[in-house]
């Protein structure tokens, strides 16, 4: 029997170099963990009754952020969305969220049966993701479901996309509703986050590249109500740790605290909890130094890959930080995280595959994820200069070898032999994609009534028009592509044909090969 600590031991001790979360990226901040593993025992407190030194860490991180009160959690982002949402819903009430929510909104929404009303976020058609959620359709959705209080947005998404919070802040609460931001990828953004005054101020009087580029700022400071993030995912901090802010009163506050010893283990791990300590005090002391090491050698990296002509790094449109009268303009990275390196092959269908399998199996460089149109390389301020040039040099090499197979016709590298696997899929991988996001599947039951409810097995080109059973999605990102409850259109259908067809795990559903899926019975 293989053994996971021993694979994992091995693991550790090769060359693979993780563009992926955890953001500690294998740099501990504190080596020992089984000498310091607890349970709840005098002198060291309890999550759920806090009241001396983990009370002292929360009233501390309240401070810094900004929040009403602030909250540790040991089962990540998703214990918090649960809870989050729980506690300002009714069972069977409303819920607006945007569509492209993780998986754990439609968890909740399953468990507290509730009639989820869907944003639809702005699309990005070039490359084929949400982009970031219109404050004139949370405006839209609210007016035509006013009983609704409630409204969940994922912002940044995995792709690095920010929303305009502050402006939906204010539409949410001029319908008297409370907004919850899945900041999960945006742990980093209080650290790094600058005014536009202060970029101006460096750019005239100091020599200092930090000041090219900054971050969005925290849901929190926007005035977002409820603001969950993964301190796991950009901060040195251990897989399964994130936190929760909440900005409102004591009874909303004594809500989301009930709610979360629901969801989370009554013995939360003290390992766990210690590191989300140590990864938010390191990054307050380091802010500066960390901060501006970790902006330079993503300002470099970004400007090398600007002179590759084959593979293409996502980049925010152009504007200016410089002032026009009483207002400023919105700088080059204000509502996109620039910590993001989405990556594609120009020219290729199912490119993100293709570079995601090379890197990996020939540079040994893992990243987070792949789409068909794009990978995504997460970074942190963990990752060093050395680990931005090993990915600079792997692209820059691919690029020169794309350049002379496809100028040339002719290349010796033998992975140029994969090539064929990835350029002829029976649709443009883009435009199913597209097609895909901008469906709006019609919703016949919640995904609660679905479940209860007498089911067969269909073949998946055979569903069409039929009502979901179960809950379709591929992982990363953990967005479904159809909920329970929901009518299969062709679209459908045919999206979840093209990623079986490209070898993507179709997750949610029972057949673990993806040929058939429960579908109600009858209807």
């Amino acid at each position: 029997m293989e053994r996971l600590y021993e694979k994992l031991e091995a693991y550790s001790q090769s060359d693979h170099y993780g563009f992926h979360m955890p953001g500690h990226k294998r740099k501990a901040l504190f080596p020992h963990c089984f000498e310091i593993d607890i349970t709840e025992i005098d002198g060291f407190d309890d999550l759920h009754h806090s009241e001396g030194l983990l009370k002292e860490f929360q009233d501390y991180m309240s401070q810094l952020y900004g929040s009403s009160a602030s909250y540790m959690m040991v089962n990540g982002s998703t214990g918090g969305i649960l809870a989050a949402i729980s506690a300002v819903t009714e069972l069977g009430g409303e819920l607006v969220a945007a569509r492209n929510c993780h998986k754990s909104v439609y968890n909740v929404a399953y468990l507290r049966n509730l009639h989820v009303h869907y944003v639809y976020p702005q699309l990005d058609e070039k490359w084929g993701f949400f982009s970031s959620v219109s404050p004139s359709d949370v405006d839209n959705c609210l007016r035509q479901h006013p009983s609704c209080k409630a409204v969940i947005i994922v912002s940044p998404t995995y792709e690095g996309i920010v929303s305009d919070v502050r402006a939906i802040v204010k539409v949410v609460h001029r319908h008297g509703a409370i907004l919850i931001v899945d900041e999960a990828h945006g742990a980093h953004f209080p650290f790094l986050s600058r005014t536009k005054e202060e970029m101006v101020s460096e750019k005239n009087g100091l020599d200092n590249r930090f000041s090219e580029m900054t971050f969005p700022e925290s849901a929190v400071a926007c005035g977002a109500d409820i603001v969950i993030q993964s301190v796991h995912k950009t901060l040195p901090s251990l897989t399964q740790t994130a936190v929760l802010h909440v900005c409102g009163n004591q009874e909303l506050q004594k809500k989301i605290a009930y709610y979360l010893s629901v969801y989370e283990s009554s013995s939360p791990s003290y390992v766990l909890m210690s590191s989300i300590e140590e990864s938010i005090v390191w990054m307050e002391e380091n802010r500066e130094t960390g901060g501006r090491r970790y902006c330079e050698n993503l300002l470099c990296f970004r400007k090398k890959m600007s002179k590759l002509k084959w593979i293409e790094l996502y980049q925010p449109k152009e504007e200016s930080v410089e002032k026009q009268g009483d207002q400023w303009k919105t700088d080059l990275y204000d509502l996109y995280d620039c910590g993001k390196l989405v990556l594609r092959v120009k020219d290729m269908e199912n490119s993100g595959q293709w570079l995601y399998r090379t890197l990996l199996e020939q540079y040994h460089i893992q990243l987070e994820m792949c789409q068909p149109g794009y990978c995504i390389a997460m970074t942190s301020v963990m990752d060093d200069q050395m680990a931005f040039a090993r990915l600079e040099s792997a692209l820059a090499e691919l690029d020169q070898m794309l350049e002379h197979l496809w100028s040339k016709g002719a290349c010796n590298k033998e992975y140029v032999l994969q090539l064929k696997d990835f350029m002829k899929p029976e649709k443009p991988e883009m435009q199913w994609v597209i097609d895909m996001e901008l469906a709006q599947p019609e919703i016949r039951y919640t995904a609660y009534e679905a479940d209860h409810m007498e089911k067969e097995a269909v073949r998946l080109e055979d569903c069409v028009g039929r009502i979901s059973g179960e809950t379709a999605y591929v992982y990363p990102p953990g967005i479904p592509l159809i909920v329970q409850g929901e009518v299969l259109t062709e679209v459908c259908v045919q999206t979840l044909l093209q990623y079986r067809a490209y070898g993507f795990e179709i997750r949610g559903i029972r057949d673990v090969l993806a040929e058939k899926i429960d579908v109600i019975k009858g209807r």
